[in-house]
């Protein structure tokens, strides 16, 4: 079995006012035994978020976060869901 999991180090320096988008996408599969029957699941997520940075101290940001897009598609045993 293997795992994996990369880290990312987000910094920005973001200017009142505009506008900052992020996009991410993740794919999984997860194979497992239930009762000695193995099931398949394979995900597909994605999102796109909008930042607006509103204001700021050296204690805290206010930002608008707003989901732009959040997509998702399953198939769990020759289900799939969207």
């Amino acid at each position: 079995m293997t795992f994996g999991q990369n880290s990312t180090d987000l910094r920005l320096n973001p200017e009142k006012n505009k506008v900052y988008r992020l996009r991410s996408s993740t794919e999984q599969t997860i194979v497992q035994t239930v009762n000695g029957n193995q099931q398949t699941i394979e995900s597909e997520t994605s999102y796109t978020i909008s930042l607006k940075m509103v204001d700021a101290t050296a204690a805290f940001i206010v930002a608008e976060v707003r989901f732009d897009t959040i997509a998702t598609k399953t198939n769990t045993m020759g289900k799939i869901s969207t």
